[in-house]
């Protein structure tokens, strides 16, 4: 809901560099979840998105040249 907290988990396979963006459906960047340096292994991101309205967003992890997208739906 909208006053939870969205985890974002991946895993690297080597250390990397990592982006994590939540978009909203019309490609704008609503929130920077993660951007730094990770080692490798599985991590986990947390994120507030009480301030979001509901809806669907998409989120994007980048790490090195691999890129994944995910959906989030947020709700009431």
């Amino acid at each position: 809901s909208k006053s939870d907290i969205l985890k974002a988990d991946f895993n690297l396979v080597n250390a990397s560099d990592v982006t994590i963006d939540l978009y909203d459906l019309l490609g704008n960047k609503v929130k920077e979840i993660a951007n730094g340096y990770f080692t490798s292994g599985e991590h986990t991101t947390d994120v507030s998105i009480s301030d979001l309205n509901s809806g669907l967003y998409i989120y994007s992890i980048r790490a090195g040249n691999s890129v994944a997208t995910k959906k989030v739906n947020i709700v009431d």
